[in-house]
């Protein structure tokens, strides 16, 4: 068999896209858009796939769809294969029943090419969670094998229905896929990001490109200009985007149309050096296993310390990958693609890697059903996580229902009135002040529910853009029921508590303008609260955290730092008293923050949220500390 010309730009190329995606997740925040890194792929696949198509049928008149098979199975499934499986160990050693579980069930998802379609069922692609699942970029791999099942018959059928209209008739597909992820964008973001045929235009860019490709530019000059673009056009995304972007929709447009311009002028002579130096090369050529490897290494690790990570970690975790990933291509891919050269017998392949993704999935299966092997946990602390949805249940007994306490109307007396406002970080602070009678005798707490995220809806700002239209309506709801409260014209003191976003800071000021233009009350901020990765995990890990030495642990989420000096910024300017709620879970350096009482009772139920021990305890620390004492 004739194989198609090698073209080491190209895996220059793969560099740049796998680079990105690595320092982007391993969380360089300069590479806040690196996700773009798999449009890139995207782009490049469909520019060779459909090449090697359509060479195949101009040279013999046909396409072999079991040799076209059998190719991408050696060139794909030995390496993902092995990733499975170490995953799938690692996780046995390392993650809680409740994580292994879902572990075990995307496992499967990744065997049989449908993880785009799991992970799109159970929320999007930033959610914190993301963090604990370690096959979730597999979801590309899915799209890209999605696509090869597809994409040779359209193009056999193009090609030979329409001859030289082919290549108008894939853009016209890729356009309506594009119209598709614009369309779908605005009610689920997050089907936008996972989904095949919404991610089709990606893919037919690099394959129109197979066809504007017979047509060379003569000036070197151009080239080298077209080349230069095309790479700013993928880079710029890389710095610029970030998690708040919507995307893919009209923002994939600049990496994938750049990507194309970068494939067509990637031989130019001398900008070109960029893609086709030694080391570009090298890393694009393992940049598959490279690929595959790197996002387990960081969720394992992260997972491990229990904690975020600091320079010199990221950096080993960058190093680590691109170890690994060597390993991996030396010794699983470039082997099993080349054994038996390419008259290798199909069914011997087919019959093989059927026999593999079968032993791996029922073991999955097995974890799955089992409840993630719960059973390698001592009862007691199998009882004590189980009790933690019980816990979280109880938190809401006060917030709840007409008749609950903190949703009741003020009443007549002469106590000072404190709402407490935000999402469900507010009911947090409300029963902190109840549960431990903090300020009890001279004050009375109630709350309302607004969270910060529907903010841009009181203060009359236009909704984000990456907001769904579901999502829009909620946020019309809920500030419509809270304007009509009541207690906001009743109250005294309003105290604004949530769990705030970089993308959600920027209402607090106006939305402080707002309570004070139109209420009497004087206004409180209080800052995010402590963040940990997961308390139920760490007790799973760790133990029943029984003793002195075990009341704290260095597991806060760090970027909360920068948020809260941004509220006390905003509080400053705006001349109302802010509250720093570090004070009140961590000692004065706050790293170390506490998970239990002294009587043992766990603290938190999640990753932040208070038990209802929790409350009393940080109550009690809110009046040993004096914080409100002197601002209501």
């Amino acid at each position: 068999m004739q194989k198609t010309e090698y073209r080491p730009d190209i895996d220059g190329l793969r560099t740049v896209a796998v680079l990105s995606v690595l320092l982007f997740h391993a969380g360089f925040s300069s590479f806040s858009g690196g996700f773009v890194g798999v449009d890139v792929f995207f782009v490049i696949s469909g520019y060779l796939i459909t090449k090697l198509i359509k060479e195949e049928i101009e040279r013999t008149g046909r396409f072999s769809f079991p040799n076209f098979y059998v190719r991408r199975i050696r060139r794909l499934l030995p390496a993902l294969l092995f990733t499975l499986v170490a995953t799938l160990l690692l996780g046995i050693f390392l993650f809680s029943p409740q994580h292994l579980e879902r572990l075990g069930k995307s496992t499967i998802a990744a065997l049989f090419s449908v993880s785009n379609f799991f992970f799109w069922s159970e929320s999007g692609y930033f959610d914190t969670a993301s963090n604990l699942k370690p096959l979730l970029h597999t979801w590309s791999l899915s799209v890209e094998e999605q696509f090869y099942i597809v994409w040779p018959l359209l193009m056999l059928l193009a090609i030979r229905c329409l001859g030289k209209y082919a290549p108008w008739a894939i853009a016209a597909l890729g356009g309506i896929s594009l119209l598709g992820s614009v369309m779908m964008l605005s009610h689920d973001a997050s089907g936008a990001y996972f989904l095949t045929p919404i991610r089709a235009y990606e893919f037919a860019i690099g394959a129109v490109l197979v066809w504007v490709g017979q047509y060379r530019l003569r000036s070197n000059l151009l080239m080298e200009l077209l080349l230069i673009t095309g790479l700013s056009m993928v880079l710029v995304p890389v710095f610029v985007f970030d998690e708040n972007t919507a995307f893919p929709g009209v923002a994939a447009l600049a990496p994938c149309l750049g990507t194309a311009m970068a494939i067509y002028a990637g031989q130019a002579r001398f900008t070109g050096i960029l893609l086709r130096n030694p080391v570009s090369v090298k890393i694009g050529l393992i940049s598959y296993s490279l690929y595959l490897a790197h996002w387990p290494i960081y969720v394992f690790y992260k997972y491990y310390i229990f904690r975020d990570l600091v320079l010199v970690e990221k950096l080993g975790v960058v190093v680590t990958s691109l170890v690994v990933g060597w390993g991996m291509y030396k010794f699983i891919e470039t082997p099993f693609r080349k054994a038996g050269g390419y008259h290798a017998p199909k069914r011997k392949v087919f019959a093989s890697y059927a026999v593999a993704a079968a032993t791996l999935a029922a073991p999955s299966a097995m974890i799955s059903a089992n409840n993630g092997l719960e059973w390698r946990v001592p009862g007691e602390i199998r009882e004590t996580v189980a009790n933690l949805n019980h816990k979280r249940n109880e938190t809401w007994k006060f917030i709840n229902g007409d008749n609950a306490i903190a949703v009741s109307p003020f009443s007549e007396d002469q106590k000072t009135k404190v709402l407490i406002v935000g999402d469900s970080h507010s009911k947090d602070i409300f029963n902190a002040f109840y549960l431990s009678g903090y300020l009890s005798e001279s004050h009375e707490f109630r709350s309302s529910a607004i969270g910060p995220g529907c903010l841009y809806d009181v203060v009359g700002r236009a909704a984000p853009g990456w907001l769904s239209q579901d999502k829009r309506r909620g946020c019309n709801e809920e500030a419509s029921k809270f304007l009509n409260d009541q207690h906001l014209s009743d109250a005294d003191y309003i105290v604004l508590s949530s769990r705030w976003y970089k993308h959600t800071v920027q209402d607090a000021a106006p939305f402080i303008d707002f309570l004070r233009d139109n209420y009497d009350a004087k206004v409180i901020l209080m800052g995010r609260a402590a963040e940990f990765q997961s308390v139920p995990d760490l007790v799973i890990n760790f133990g029943r955290l029984a003793g002195v030495e075990r009341l704290m642990y260095e597991s806060r989420d760090s970027e909360i730092d920068t948020i809260n000096k941004q509220l006390s910024l905003i509080a400053s300017s705006k001349g109302v008293p802010y509250i720093d709620k570090l004070q009140i879970a961590c000692l004065h350096n706050k790293n170390k923050c506490f998970a239990v009482d002294k009587s043992n009772n766990l603290l938190y139920y999640d990753y932040g949220h208070y038990t209802i021990e929790g409350a009393r305890y940080f109550g009690r620390r809110m009046m040993e500390l004096g914080l409100f004492s002197e601002v209501l």
